[in-house]
């Protein structure tokens, strides 16, 4: 059973508006076929094309429900109850271009643009089951919410890597919403927490920390990306390492960009900084010894706290001034460039090595089935290969031209690699959690432990996925009159879903062509905070 009712149920109610929010199971019941589900793959007859925009690019498949398990009195009765109901989107332009997606479905809304051209979105009803559908060819790779933003600029196909999401079964969970807006003119559902929607308590913790694991791939798949996490850090591009390392204060020194006299005047701006920092100090003690008594305890917190504040800036800058002039008195201002400029060479040429090693890795990889568990050899193995690629570089940190603040950094590859580690972790866990009984009891009880109270948690308890009556609450409140709400679908990062700032997707429909089934006519756009 599929369809949950929350709270008490005023169906019956002239003018109740009831709305369905789509709550993913947690845990996930692999012993009954899934009525309604989130992301993997759709089952549709094989007579049915699979949605594409005007220029022929795929749409990515969202969700397929179940329309038998809607409440009768959701949009006062229109839509099917009958069949089921699929949402196809074009993710790349609707989170990437959404101006030009505004204009040009207001054009085709009103006739101006051939409504093909808008179809970014696409609902199909459906009146019976076909077989799993696996997407077409030129399907671009799915784009993580938390990853890099891989393929935010253009798509991308990425061997190995998913092209739909993770499948999730969700449950129809039935609230109750106001017919009309509340006295002070706000028509919304009621706010719900994840404890409340799942009865259970839910972790509002980021969902890519784990207390109980050191990032770590589970999977080849998770080795795959490490991997290529680790290519676009060292990548040529200019979102890659030269853009990132070289050219940015917080990377590889770049001594070219240096005039010289650099030394003696960085080590003038530092001892100036001194004295300024320790004049704040000064002052920032008077004001506290001269707090008259009948102070306030916050009066007197407040002062405390700038003294504790400029004592440690004080502090940081006489540490940056030591070391800059350790460094004066260990080297000519010739030598060190020439010594910073080595090291440099020395690191670049240590990169492309690494490129190189890991093209190779990754071919390896792909050689491997995927979705096999990483054992803890191999991870110690690739562990260690990293560990043992180690290079030095001088770094100009929290520093400019105008005054240089030098760091000696050595690194090796698994530094390099940590996010891509992280990120391995948390897309493991969730595809071995989802995947199959199987595959989720290869999860340590402990992490699995600590990760379904994050599974149960929505994002600022504002934007569940949902389907009828008002649209939660982010830029601005639902009207009665507005469009029937089709389709909400939230930022989820168990999904890998992030609409805009962090909003929603919502797809509407105007009553008239809801009740007669025209779902070529249903509107899109993102919101969000």
């Amino acid at each position: 059973m599929s369809v949950i009712f929350l709270g008490k149920w005023f169906g019956h109610r002239a003018g109740a508006q009831p709305s369905v929010v789509l709550r993913r199971q947690v845990p996930i019941r692999f012993d009954e076929p899934a009525r309604s589900w989130l992301g993997g793959l759709p089952q549709m007859p094989d007579n049915i094309a699979w949605p594409r925009v005007a220029k022929g690019a795929p749409l990515h498949f969202i969700a397929q429900i179940a329309c038998a398990d809607l409440p009768k009195q959701m949009w006062h009765g229109r839509g099917p109850r009958d069949g089921w109901l699929l949402l196809f989107v074009d993710v790349l332009q609707m989170e990437d271009d959404s101006e030009s997606l505004l204009s040009l479905l207001a054009q085709a809304w009103h006739g101006e643009e051939d409504e093909s051209e808008a179809r970014l979105i696409r609902v199909l009803h459906i009146d019976r089951l076909g077989g799993e559908r696996q997407p077409p060819d030129d399907m671009p790779t799915v784009r993580h919410a938390l990853a890099d933003h891989i393929g935010q600029f253009e798509p991308q196909i990425r061997e190995g890597v998913p092209k739909l999401w993770r499948r999730w079964p969700v449950d129809l969970v039935v609230q109750e919403v106001p017919a009309l807006p509340t006295g002070d003119g706000k028509w919304e559902p009621a706010q719900l927490t994840g404890a409340e929607l799942y009865g259970a308590p839910e972790d509002e913790a980021n969902i890519d920390d784990f207390a109980e694991a050191q990032p770590r791939p589970l999977t080849w798949r998770g080795a795959l990306y490490v991997i290529e996490a680790l290519l676009r850090t060292f990548s040529t591009d200019k979102y890659g390492y030269e853009h990132n390392f070289k050219h940015n204060n917080g990377g590889v020194a770049n001594v070219l960009e240096w005039e010289p006299g650099w030394l003696a005047r960085s080590l003038a701006t530092l001892e100036a900084s001194v004295v300024e920092r320790a004049a704040a100090l000064a002052q920032a003690t008077t004001n506290l010894q001269q707090c008259p008594p009948e102070a306030s305890p916050t009066e007197r917190a407040e002062l405390e706290h700038w003294v504790l504040y400029h004592r440690q800036v004080h502090s940081d800058a006489e540490g940056k001034l030591a070391d800059m002039a350790r460094l004066s008195q260990q080297w000519t201002e010739d030598a060190l460039t020439a010594e910073i400029a080595r090291a440099c060479d020395a690191h670049m040429s240590w990169v492309d090595r690494q490129r190189s090693d890991l093209e190779h890795m990754r071919k390896h990889v792909l050689m491997t089935d995927l979705d096999a568990l990483m054992g803890d050899e191999s991870w110690a193995a690739m562990k260690a290969d990293m560990i043992a690629a180690e290079t030095e570089y001088w770094t100009n940190f929290d520093g400019s031209m105008e005054c240089v603040q030098l760091r000696k950094m050595r690194m090796t590859l698994l530094d390099y690699a940590e996010h891509g580690c992280k990120f391995a972790l948390r897309e493991d866990l969730l595809d071995l959690y989802s995947r199959s009984a199987a595959a989720q009891a290869s999860i340590p009880d402990a992490l699995r432990a600590e990760l379904e109270p994050k599974l149960r948690n929505i994002y600022r308890a504002t934007t569940p996925h949902r389907m009828g009556g008002p649209r939660d609450v982010l830029q601005s409140w639902a009207d009665p009159e507005d469009d029937d709400l089709v389709f909400q679908i939230g930022s989820d990062h168990a999904m890998g879903w992030m609409w805009g700032d962090l909003g929603a997707l919502f797809i509407t429909l105007n009553p008239m062509y809801l009740k007669v089934r025209w779902f070529k006519r249903a509107y899109a756009w993102i919101d969000g905070h």
